[in-house]
């Protein structure tokens, strides 16, 4: 599920939003409650939004990378815009994949000991077109569930549900 974020201290979202056929996922604003659920809890330090880019699971990067060069490609000149405008500092497309370290492998069967991922130049060239930093976010998951003993009481990282990409 590979999303584009954008955000800044001074970055004014909704003026950007107002003049973009960009469909987000999220916005946000500093200074508002960080989490609905808790309106006195942490606030935002940052204003920004988040752009749905992929829906493809977090197994299969070479389909969140095809769903992100085809964004990049229709909508280059609206994220030169973005990363360009006003307040932005932070402008990057995420990633998500799971983290293979210690499960094995589907092809060979063997225990994964070392875990490597790239990025296409396609997708690097179309990025760097619009000044858009890549990221990946690598999340514990699998049948061993060790890394719970990791986290919280809140419990185990879920995946959100699939939304349709752009």
């Amino acid at each position: 599920m590979c999303v584009l974020r954008a955000s800044g201290y001074n970055f004014k979202v909704d003026s950007f939003m107002a003049k973009s056929h960009l469909k987000t996922g999220e916005v946000f604003h500093r200074g508002e409650p960080l989490f609905a659920r808790n309106p006195n809890g942490r606030k935002n330090k940052l204003s920004g939004l988040t752009i749905y880019i992929s829906d493809a699971e977090w197994s299969n990067l070479p389909a969140q990378v095809m769903d992100a060069v085809r964004f990049l490609k229709r909508n280059q000149k609206e994220l030169l815009r973005l990363g360009q405008f006003p307040g932005v500092k932070k402008f990057c497309l995420d990633f998500p994949i799971d983290l293979r370290i210690g499960q094995k492998d589907t092809k060979s069967g063997q225990m994964v000991a070392a875990q490597y991922d790239s990025f296409p130049a396609a997708l690097v060239r179309f990025a760097g077109a619009v000044n858009l930093e890549l990221e990946f976010s690598i999340y514990a998951n699998g049948p061993g569930k060790w890394w719970q003993r990791l986290r919280s009481p809140v419990g185990p990282f879920k995946k959100k549900k699939k939304l349709k990409a752009q």
